[in-house]
């Protein structure tokens, strides 16, 4: 039997924009929306506010709004177990955006510029990222 971590993204759509974060891995950058794994006994919902205040210092009164989108990384990881990452549309009050070392920089993307976004960028988007974007904007 397969066994896989369990990942939670936050799509956050404030003032009618989305956040997104760049982060570089194995020399190459990536586009992707803030979250991490669900560590043991945790609940999905508890998991990303947890991993937003991680990631996001200037972040409060989060509110999950909606799961978007649930998308299996096509391949495994170095300990050969999978991954799936479940995606939520978050909106949240947001004093500033101070980043972790873990991300290089961030965008707010408007909603009608979006198609642009990804057209531009389609060498380095994240698994499941765009997707559950459009989703948000639906």
């Amino acid at each position: 039997m397969k066994s896989f971590y369990i990942g939670v993204k936050a799509i956050v759509v404030h003032d009618g924009k989305i956040l997104l974060l760049k982060r570089i891995r194995n020399g190459k950058y990536f586009w992707d929306g803030p979250g991490g794994r669900v560590e043991a006994n945790e609940e999905l919902e508890s998991a990303i506010k947890r991993e937003l205040a991680e990631e996001l210092q200037g972040i409060h009164n989060i509110t999950v709004e909606k799961l978007l989108y649930i998308y299996r990384l096509p391949h495994d990881l170095k300990d050969n177990h999978g991954l799936l990452r479940i995606f939520y549309k978050i909106t949240a009050d947001i004093s500033h955006i101070s980043l972790e070392p873990a991300h290089e920089e961030y965008i707010w993307i408007e909603k009608d510029k979006i198609d642009e976004f990804f057209v531009f960028e389609s060498d380095h988007i994240d698994g499941g990222i765009e997707k559950a974007v459009r989703m948000a904007v639906d």
